[in-house]
């Protein structure tokens, strides 16, 4: 299906730059050549890095195909049947990645580049594909394991062909994953000498289960500053059975590195909460076989003469949480009638905008987690997880490591002599900001110059971010624009017609989930590095074809934005969005709308009429704490009464503790915990929780395991407010 915005389309391919990280790929590094360029080198590609073929044909990247159409339906052809092994006649890989083209009405327009930049950079310092540079294009669909034996043979090809003793292989993305796989055995011992990873989710990415599970981020978000390319309901149908894309999923250690990949109305969910989700809609074969696969996955080669580089993107918005919970859909509370509709948020946190910081770092000092195994990081601020294989600093970072530098002269500013800057080993932090809209709204953040958001007058999934260092993700009735770069920001919104195409975009955002048609909530969230540092709730009673803009920044109070309304269209302000303190309706009588008088025009600055309420911040506590000699103490649980034979548990929490949904954490709310991460607590035979009173709660066990028992329930986490 061809998109009848075709004026628009080529406006928005001409004006895009594929990525913020461009340079000159053919000029050479500066300073002078590195002497200890001596073996030959791999290039891994990452997930989607490499062309999947069908009869003579391209089906992946296709990025002209998938841009010119709707829905994406002929990437059908490249799905797997449920045991993840592609059958005969089915597609196969082809060459990995160099630049796409795209053109309209047969002219070429613009080209989408991959690994083309990092190639011709190899090939401005005298490497030869063939010679002493060797692609390995692979199928990022199947299970890792199966490329990984391949690699495995290709390295002992490569050693032949080039009559090398070792080699050098630098991996990007889920390449690093393959070659970890295919060094953790004796066998490659002694032939591979160093290796470079560049974004490589180790402990995996949260974007993985918001692809898979919940349609809510873009599997293309890279390509073109295009959101998004890929059609998100085709691209979860078509993944179901990729076993590659469970084994990005978050890890069981992922939890501990970076936190839970998901939230549950307000209570972080386990690893087997989460899962349970996913094996239950999707495949749960190929679950129980990713997980058991990260869980052998080592963190550097088997060879400990293999010296290894770490290349981590710092400081740009990444999803490290998916937040789900319910909202009533209404603006005033309905005591007869009021659904609730359920809602995705992300949550960013630091990364190079796919893959959180800590899963390819390994290491997060705050959360007390380090698996580097004495591996150096070099972080990386202001560049893209694509931009990682692209970026001019990092290739030289690159060049100057399988040069001959060892990991301590680069890691130390005094080594003058070196082609390229000093490895970073210090993360930049995240000072960023999210704007989540929630409901019937659809619109754009600018900045001056670009925009970020969809584009008016055309087909309602071409989204442009234009906005450097700016990214827009969606999942259901919620839609999260995020920015990682100082700035000014001015957004717009626009509540659609009934009948209008925006609509239908919405719904089937939402769905499985019914869509938000009676309120907008406004969130924005303010980020110091991993934590939220201040939030705002604004709420709107939506009316077809009202307007709603606001001016912000990402070191602004959220508190201080003044949202104003304009109800009749006419440009000027009729009324201000209402800051609340939660996402729960109130009673509350509707009055009379003020007039225009009474609001400044639009795009000025508003009267000072309206004091906000101050909102509240989200502060993430767990059950019990656990001291540095093992020993419990209190938090949310404040006391504990354990019995003579360790079966029987009472329980106190702390009164007046309040959930980030507005709610009250209470004896049941604390028994339902306990059933959600039942899987958890099977182990002590969990019979029966009782609650006393509001505060109060019995615990009965079947085995003698009450300090075990509580020392387990003490990890889990509830996402509570403070005022």
């Amino acid at each position: 299906m061809r998109r009848t915005a075709l004026a628009t389309l080529i406006f928005i391919i001409l004006a895009t730059s594929c990525g913020d990280n461009s340079s000159d790929p053919t000029a050479p590094p500066a300073g002078p050549p590195i002497d200890g360029l001596t073996r030959p080198i791999i290039l891994v590609p990452g997930v989607a890095g490499s062309q999947l073929m069908l009869d003579g044909q391209e089906y992946w990247a296709a990025v002209g195909d998938q841009v010119f159409s709707l829905d994406d339906e002929f990437l059908e052809a490249l799905a797997l049947p449920a045991d993840g092994v592609p059958v005969d006649g089915s597609a196969r890989n082809g060459d990995i990645l160099r630049r796409e083209s795209i053109e309209i009405i047969g002219l070429p327009v613009k080209e989408a580049d991959f690994y083309a930049t990092i190639i011709e950079r190899f090939a401005a310092l005298g490497y030869d594909e063939g010679q002493n540079l060797f692609i390995f294009p692979y199928d990022w669909r199947i299970d890792s394991a199966i490329e990984a034996a391949r690699l495995r043979a290709f390295i002992d090809d490569v050693r032949e062909e080039a009559n090398a003793d070792r080699v050098d292989i630098v991996a990007h993305s889920m390449g690093g994953l393959v070659t970890l796989d295919a060094l953790s055995v004796a066998e490659m011992d002694g032939k591979v000498a160093r290796v470079v990873t560049l974004g490589t989710p180790v402990l995996g990415a949260t974007k993985a289960l918001g692809v898979i599970e919940y349609k809510a981020i873009c599997f293309t978000e890279e390509i073109l500053d295009l959101h998004c390319i890929t059609n998100p309901t085709t691209a979860q149908r078509v993944m179901r059975n990729f076993p590659a894309g469970y084994q990005l999923l978050p890890s069981r250690e992922f939890q501990h590195a970076v936190g839970a990949p998901l939230e549950l109305d307000g209570v972080e969910a386990s690893y087997d909460a989460w899962a349970s989700i996913v094996r239950r809609n999707r495949n749960g074969a190929l679950l129980d076989a990713a997980s058991a696969w990260q869980g052998q996955l080592p963190t550097r080669p088997h060879d400990p003469e293999v010296e290894m580089l770490r290349v981590v993107g710092s400081d740009r918005a990444t999803p490290v949480q998916l937040e789900r919970f319910a909202i009533h859909d209404c603006y005033f509370f309905s005591a007869d009638f009021c659904p609730e509709r359920m809602v995705m948020k992300v949550i960013a946190g630091p990364g190079d905008g796919t893959v959180p910081r800590a899963s390819a770092s390994l290491h997060d000092a705050d959360r007390g987690f380090d698996r580097r195994d004495s591996v150096v990081n070099h972080y990386v601020a202001g560049v893209n997880h694509m931009g990682l294989a692209q970026d001019r600093g990092v290739f030289d970072v690159v060049i100057a490591f399988l040069g001959g530098e060892t990991e301590a002269r680069i890691a130390s500013t005094a080594s003058t002599g070196l082609v390229a800057q000093a490895v970073n080993d210090t993360p930049t932090e995240f000072e960023g900001l999210t704007v989540t809209v929630i409901g019937p709204a659809w619109g754009s953040v600018y900045d001056g110059n670009e925009w970020t958001g969809p584009v008016e007058d055309a087909e309602a999934d071409i989204i442009y971010t234009g906005i450097p260092g700016s990214r827009l993700w969606r999942g259901s009735n919620g839609q999260t624009f995020a920015f990682s770069k100082p700035g000014d920001y001015s957004a717009e919104f626009v509540v659609p017609e009934p009948d209008a195409p925006e609509r239908d975009y919405l719904a089937a955002q939402a769905a499985p989930d019914e869509p938000i048609e009676n309120v907008v909530l406004i969130e924005i969230d303010r980020y110091d590095d991993t934590e939220i540092e201040d939030s705002a709730i604004f709420r709107v009673e939506p009316s077809p074809g009202m307007r709603v803009r606001f001016d912000f920044s990402t070191g602004g109070d959220p508190d201080d934005v003044d949202i104003l309304i304009d109800r009749d269209g006419d440009g000027e302000a009729d009324d201000r969005a209402t800051q609340v303190e939660d996402r729960v309706p109130r009673i509350v009588e509707a009055t009379a709308t003020p007039s225009a008088t009474t609001v400044p025009e639009l795009r000025t600055t508003p009267t000072p009429t309206i004091t906000p309420t101050p909102a509240p911040r989200r502060v993430t506590r767990q059950l019990l704490q656990v001291g540095p000699n093992a020993e419990l103490r209190p938090d949310i649980i404040e006391a504990w009464e354990i019995g003579e034979d360790q079966s029987e548990i009472a329980l106190s929490i702390e009164e007046g503790l309040e959930l980030s949904d507005g709610t009250q954490f209470t004896s049941e709310t604390l028994l339902a915990l306990l059933e959600r991460r039942r899987a958890d607590i099977n182990r002590f035979e969990y019979l029966a929780g009782e609650a006393i009173d509001d505060y109060t709660v019995f615990i009965l066990l079947g085995t003698s395991a009450a300090t075990d028992f509580l020392a387990t329930i003490g990890e889990f986490r509830v996402t509570t407010v403070q005022r």
